[in-house]
């Protein structure tokens, strides 16, 4: 049995690069707080021209679901984390 093919992506790259401009500049949120702001800082940041999207790709970041949020932002999620100084143990107290 053949594998099937994958689905297209329906977010293009430009809009993850959008989507985690707004994340960034809300200070983090969790997605299920972001996705129902999308809306008013979309139109907002458009209005201010400090997002530039076309009108097409602005109504797929603003009709993205709180799980594809996630799913987009887990590189950059990884990416903040906090690393560790060193790789030794604490010793016995």
């Amino acid at each position: 049995m053949r594998p099937r093919r994958p689905r297209p992506p329906i977010y293009s790259a430009q809009i993850t690069v959008a989507l985690v401009f707004v994340w960034t500049l809300r200070r983090y949120p969790a997605s299920k707080r972001l996705s129902p702001k999308l809306v008013t800082l979309v139109a907002m940041l458009k209005r201010d021209g400090d997002l530039d999207l076309i009108d097409a790709d602005a109504t797929l970041l603003v009709s993205v679901s709180a799980a594809t949020i996630d799913r987009r932002l887990k590189p950059e999620r990884v990416r903040l984390e906090l690393q560790g100084r060193s790789h030794t143990s604490p010793g016995p107290s």
